[in-house]
């Protein structure tokens, strides 16, 4: 992986802005490893690999998955919280590193640390856009990062100014919240009705309530071979279902095109 970090990078990325989006559900945090030594020992990761820049890290999950002392640790050291649905994680640090290459131009970097069965990348927006992906992408182990380093215990203090801002949170499943820098608020809202209501809706589908029925305009619509189970289709039934016209309805608002894709593309 060093070998790969090492290849040659643009002189002004070295001393530009770099953001590293953490999936900390798939590369949580090792066992009996201090927290709040995970954004310093990241900072000096880079530092080694020439990336003399402001650093921003954002910690991307289910964050009611990960215990409250690692999620405390972390934050109080300057790493950013974002919380998302369950099992959108990959499609949210894309999106969110969308949104930072739109807000930073080039030459920021842009670090990932996820799992590589897992999350796809953005590597062909980045390079339209100009901005520096560190390689490989996603970096897919932070024990093994943090390995390579060794903060000392009195080297484990607050960490903000080195950043472009305060450490901030956000809920991506709730999105009724600004971004918000206190962590006790953060702790409060993963608690809270609201969040639990949206979140057991979410992970029940079957107990929300069933979709009216759509009008019929006659009997005869419903008299098909797929509607009565008793009749059996004739054998070329399935053949000239093939063949047939399919027309697909797209609630483009509900589902709407990601942001890192080509609309075109569709």
């Amino acid at each position: 992986m060093d070998q790969v970090l090492h290849t040659p990078t643009p002189a002004p990325a070295r001393t530009s802005l770099t953001s590293v989006f953490w999936d900390i559900n798939l590369c949580p945090v090792p066992p009996s490893f201090d927290p709040r030594r995970v954004r310093p020992s990241i900072k000096r990761f880079l530092e080694n690999r020439g990336y003399s820049g402001l650093v921003i890290i954002t910690a991307v999950g289910v964050l009611k998955d990960v215990p409250e002392n690692i999620l405390r640790g972390v934050f109080s050291s300057g790493i950013s919280l974002t919380n998302v649905p369950y099992g959108s994680a990959p499609d949210d640090i894309s999106s969110n590193i969308c949104e930072f290459a739109d807000a930073y131009p080039p030459p920021a970097n842009i670090m990932v640390i996820s799992d590589p069965n897992i999350f796809t990348g953005v590597s062909e927006y980045l390079r339209l856009t100009g901005h520096h992906l560190l390689q490989p992408c996603p970096y897919d182990s932070l024990q093994s990062l943090l390995e390579q380093d060794s903060v000392a215990p009195e080297e484990i203090v607050d960490c903000w100014a080195e950043t472009v801002e305060s450490p901030c949170w956000e809920c991506l499943l709730c999105c009724r919240d600004p971004p918000d820098h206190v962590f006790e608020n953060f702790i409060t809202h993963l608690h809270g009705d609201e969040h639990e209501q949206l979140l057991f809706e979410l992970l029940n589908p079957n107990n929300a309530p069933p979709p009216p029925d759509p009008p019929v305009s006659s009997a005869k619509s419903l008299m098909t071979w797929d509607w009565c189970p008793l009749l059996t289709p004739p054998i070329d039934y399935f053949q000239s279902k093939k063949k047939a016209l399919t027309l697909v309805f797209w609630d483009i608002n509900t589902c709407p095109v990601p942001r890192c894709s080509d609309a075109p593309l569709v």
